[in-house]
C-alpha cells in the first residue's frame, strides 16, 4: 500500500515536485518523527490513494512494510521526508490544499477531530422526500438531455412544447389528468432537446455556465465519471467559443446565439443592433447585440435610431474579421465582471481538479488569454469598439464597486492565471503591482491608484460587501462574486503568511461583518457556507454548524426546477420600512427566505433571500439545476455530503 504523503484531495495531475525542498540534517526542524505504517489514515480508501498518490511515487517503496521515516515541521505547513541525513520538504498546501498532520498531508477540509460527522438534515421538517443524491441524479441527466444543446454548449432555461406532457403521457398509457410526481419527474428526464419549444438565452449566460461547468468539475473529481467529463470538455468548451467570438483579445461575449438550433433565433429587426440605445456616443450603459456575417462583426446604424422596434439604417461592419466560423451568429456586447468571476473560477478549478490534457489546455489558453489583455489594459474589459464596458472597471478606485471587493477579484484572477500558465510576468504582477511586496510600485495608471497602497490593505480595511445600516443596501451579486474569488484565490495561494491574510477577511468580513444580523452566515445559503467551510483555517476546528446548515438547506431543494405553486406574503416576513434595499425601490425582511420558499430561478444562490418569492406552477419551463448540482457536487469533493444523504 502506497505511502500517504500528500495527494488526498488531487487528482494526480495536479501533483508535482517543485515545491519540494532539503533540509540538510536532523536539526533544521524540531518535531516527532515515525514510521509510517499501511493504516496510516483511515479516512481514506485505497482507491483514493491509488488515484492521487503518485505524484511522490518515486520516493516511495510499495513493497516495504515500512516505507520512509516522516515528520511534521512545526508550522503543520510541511511534511517532510528523511532521506539519508536530510530532509526533504512537501508542501502540504501546494500538493493537496491542507496541512501536515500526523505525518500526513491531509486536506484543510478534513475535520481534525475524526470523530465529527456532518448531519444528513433528513429530519428537516421542509425536507423533499429524495435524498440528495437522488435530486443530483435526476438535475444531471435534465441538464445532459435538454438544458445544454450539444451545438451551443451553453446553460439555458426553456420551454416545452405545449403538448409535451400529454404526448408523454399518452406514450406511456396515461392521461395528463392522472400523471403522478413521479410521471412529472420521469418525463423530465426523458425530454430531449427536439422537445424544446424555446430556449431563454440571457445576460449571464457565461456565468451561470461556468457554474455548472464547476459542478462538473466537482463531480468528475469526486467520481470520475466519464460523462461528467463529457460534460466538462462541451460545457467548457462553450465558455471558450464565448471569448473566441468576439474576436478581441481576452474579452468575452455575454452570450451567444446560432439560430441553426432547435429553440434559438437572433432578433430579427435590425433596431436590436443599434449600439447602445442609439446615442450618438457609446456610453455602454446598455447591453446590444452585434452579429457576424462574412466573417465580420456587423452592428446597425447611421440612421436614426427611435427604438428597438423603429429605426432606420444600415449594416455597418467593424475592423474585426477573420470570425467565419461563426458566420450567422449573434452576441451580446458589454461583458460585466460578473461574467468574468465565473469563467475564471471555472478555469481555475479545471486547471487543479481535472487529469484530462484537452481540458487542461483549455483551461490554461483561458487564463493565459484573458490575464494577458486584462493587464495590458491596465484592470479593465475593452470591448470590440474599443470602450470599457460598462461594468469592465477592475481596479480598486473605480465608482463601480469598492477598493477592497475589486482586490479580491483582481487577486484572485491574476494569480490563477500565474498558477496555471507558470508565467513569471503573471506572478510579478500579482506579488509586485497588487501586493507591492517589493516595496513601491506605480504599475496602474488609473485614477486613485498609486504606488504604495498594496490590494491587501484594501481587503483587510475596505472590503464594504455590507453596505448601509445591517446591510441593507448591500448588492448580493458582490457577495457572491466576492465568494467565488475567494474561493480560489485561498485556494491557489502557497504562501502561509498571505493565506493567513486571506483567511482573516473571508471570516472577518465576509461570511461575518461586526455581528451583523445579516450576517452571510446567518443566511444558510449553501453555497457560501461550503466555500467558507472548505477555506477557512480548519487546524483549530470544522465549522461543523455551517455545514450541516448547508446541508439542510439542500435538503429542502426541490427535485425538480419547474416553475411551482410558492406564495409568501409580507404578513409572514414584514419589511422592515428602515431597511431600504440598494435600488431604493423595496425594503427587505429581517429575516432570509430558506430554499424552501424561493421559487425556482437559474441561480438561487446568487440571489438577496430577503424579498419575497411569489410563483405559479408551470412544468413546462424548465431552470437549470447547475446551482443545486454545483453545491451538492461540491459538498460531496469535499466530503461534506456522504454518498447516502
Amino acid at each position: 500500500m502506497l505511502l500517504l504523503i500528500s495527494f488526498l484531495a488531487m487528482p494526480a495531475s495536479g501533483c508535482g515536485s517543485d515545491d519540494e525542498s532539503v533540509i540538510d540534517g536532523d536539526s533544521s526542524v524540531d518535531g516527532d518523527s515515525e514510521s509510517v505504517q499501511e493504516d496510516a489514515d483511515e479516512d481514506f480508501s485505497d482507491s483514493d490513494i491509488d488515484a492521487e498518490a503518485d505524484g511522490d511515487a518515486d520516493a516511495i517503496d510499495s513493497d516495504a512494510e515500512t516505507i520512509a521515516e516522516t515528520r511534521c515541521s512545526n508550522d503543520s505547513r510541511y511534511l517532510e521526508i528523511k532521506e539519508g541525513t536530510d530532509w526533504r520538504q512537501i508542501d502540504c498546501w501546494e500538493q493537496s490544499a491542507g496541512y501536515c498532520r500526523d505525518n500526513v498531508c491531509v486536506p484543510n477540509w478534513i475535520p481534525t477531530d475524526s470523530s465529527v460527522e456532518f448531519s444528513a438534515c433528513a429530519d428537516d421538517p421542509h425536507a423533499v422526500a429524495y435524498t440528495l443524491a437522488e435530486k443530483a441524479t435526476h438535475m444531471d441527466k435534465v441538464m445532459e438531455r435538454a438544458h445544454v444543446h450539444p451545438d451551443h454548449g451553453l446553460v439555458a432555461p426553456l420551454l416545452l412544447k405545449d403538448d409535451y406532457y400529454t404526448q408523454w403521457a399518452s406514450a406511456n398509457g396515461k392521461t395528463i389528468e392522472t400523471m403522478s410526481e413521479a410521471d412529472y419527474l420521469a418525463a423530465e428526464e426523458d425530454a430531449g432537446f427536439d422537445d424544446v419549444k424555446e430556449y431563454y438565452p440571457g445576460a449571464n449566460d457565461g456565468l451561470f455556465t461556468s457554474i455548472y461547468v464547476a459542478s462538473q468539475v466537482f463531480r468528475y473529481a469526486a467520481t470520475s465519471e466519464q460523462q461528467a467529463l463529457d460534460n466538462i470538455k462541451l460545457t467548457l468548451g462553450g465558455t471558450y467559443r464565448q471569448l473566441l467570438i468576439t474576436g478581441t483579445p481576452g474579452t468575452y461575449t455575454r452570450m451567444y446565439i446560432n439560430p441553426e438550433i432547435q429553440g434559438f433565433s437572433c432578433p430579427e429587426n435590425p433596431c436590436n443592433y443599434w449600439p447602445d440605445n442609439g446615442r450618438d456616443e457609446v456610453d455602454k450603459s446598455d447591453d446590444r447585440m452585434v452579429r457576424i456575417e462574412n466573417g465580420c462583426v456587423q452592428h446597425y446604424g447611421n440612421g436614426e435610431y427611435v427604438s428597438d422596434e423603429e429605426c432606420t439604417g444600415e449594416w455597418i461592419s467593424e475592423d474585426i474579421c477573420g470570425l467565419d466560423e461563426y458566420n450567422g451568429y449573434c452576441w451580446l456586447d458589454n461583458v460585466s465582471k460578473d461574467e468574468y468571476t465565473g469563467h475564471m473560477m471555472t478555469a481555475a478549478l479545471a486547471y487543479k481538479l481535472v487529469d484530462d490534457p484537452e481540458v487542461k489546455a483549455i483551461a490554461v489558453d483561458i487564463l493565459d488569454k484573458v490575464i494577458e489583455n486584462f493587464i495590458a489594459n491596465d484592470l479593465s474589459f475593452i470591448d470590440h469598439d474599443g470602450v470599457i464596458t460598462e461594468h469592465g472597471e477592475m481596479w480598486a478606485y473605480t465608482n463601480d464597486g469598492y477598493p477592497g471587493f475589486h482586490a479580491v477579484l483582481d487577486l484572485s484572477w491574476i494569480l490563477a492565471g500565474a498558477v496555471a500558465t507558470g508565467r513569471e510576468d503573471f506572478l510579478e504582477y500579482y506579488e509586485d503591482c497588487l501586493l507591492k511586496e517589493g516595496g513601491p510600485l506605480q504599475c496602474s495608471q488609473r485614477l486613485l491608484e498609486d504606488a504604495d497602497t498594496s490590494y491587501m490593505k484594501h481587503l483587510e480595511e475596505a472590503m464594504l460587501l455590507y453596505v448601509g445600516k445591517n446591510a441593507c443596501g448591500s448588492n448580493w451579486n458582490n457577495f457572491s462574486m466576492a465568494f467565488i474569488s475567494m474561493f480560489h484565490l485561498l485556494w491557489n495561494e502557497s504562501d502561509p503568511e498571505r493565506r493567513a491574510r486571506y483567511q482573516a477577511v473571508l471570516e472577518n468580513h465576509m461570511i461575518r461583518e461586526d455581528d451583523n444580523f445579516r450576517d452571510i452566515i446567518r443566511q444558510k445559503n449553501a453555497m457560501y457556507n461550503f466555500i467558507y467551510a472548505s477555506m477557512r483555517d480548519n487546524r483549530s476546528g470544522m465549522d461543523v454548524q455551517a455545514v450541516n446548515d448547508a446541508i439542510c438547506q439542500l435538503q429542502q431543494f426541490p427535485i425538480s426546477k419547474a416553475d411551482a405553486d410558492i406564495s409568501n406574503t409580507q404578513e409572514d416576513r414584514p419589511p422592515n420600512p428602515k431597511c431600504k434595499d440598494r435600488n431604493g425601490t423595496g425594503y427587505l425582511a429581517d429575516t432570509p427566505q430558506e430554499i424552501w420558499q424561493r421559487c425556482p430561478q437559474t441561480n438561487v444562490w446568487w440571489s438577496c433571500p430577503y424579498y419575497w418569492d411569489n410563483c405559479s406552477r408551470n412544468p413546462l419551463k424548465l431552470h437549470p439545476g447547475s446551482d443545486y448540482l454545483f453545491t451538492y457536487w461540491m459538498g460531496r469533493y469535499f466530503k461534506f455530503i456522504g454518498e447516502n444523504f
